[in-house]
């Protein structure tokens, strides 16, 4: 079976002295949810976008469906997805118009925003949240601001 996440001995260093991973093996099988939680500055980002191909690993190696990232980063890239709860929409326009920004600029046809927007919103059960400024929004607990 070829694994959705596989990391070996993954190792990321800073101006060569600040490891932000040390050693890092960690498999993840398709299908299977999986979260990275711990402190501020104890390697969840750093260890994101390597797998997300942003960053090259010092050491190690890291596979996402059985494709290296690093030597296959391009064809990584078409199959994953990563949002960053710090960097993803503006905080002050609604979530609706941080949708209609993102469809322009991934060149959704002007004919289609429209429907893709009100689909994604429905999808995501953001009926009642979709107008509300962004930094209202929960960071992630489940609750509305």
């Amino acid at each position: 079976m070829t694994l959705a996440i596989e990391t070996s001995g993954l190792t990321k260093t800073y101006n060569g002295r600040t490891r932000a991973l040390d050693g890092v093996d960690l498999k993840v099988r398709p299908g299977e949810v999986f979260a990275f939680l711990g402190p501020n500055g104890s390697g969840k980002t750093t260890l994101m976008r390597i797998l997300t191909t942003q960053f090259r690993p010092t050491s190690g190696e890291a596979r996402a469906f059985g494709l290296d990232v690093v030597r296959r980063g391009s064809e990584v890239r078409r199959m994953i997805g990563y949002v960053p709860q710090e960097t993803s929409v503006w905080l002050d326009i609604s979530g609706r118009e941080n949708l209609l920004i993102y469809s322009k600029v991934y060149a959704v046809p002007k004919d289609r925003r429209k429907g893709s927007i009100e689909e994604a919103i429905q999808a995501m059960g953001l009926e009642e949240v979709a107008d509300r400024m962004v930094k209202a929004y929960s960071g992630g607990d489940g609750q509305e601001a």
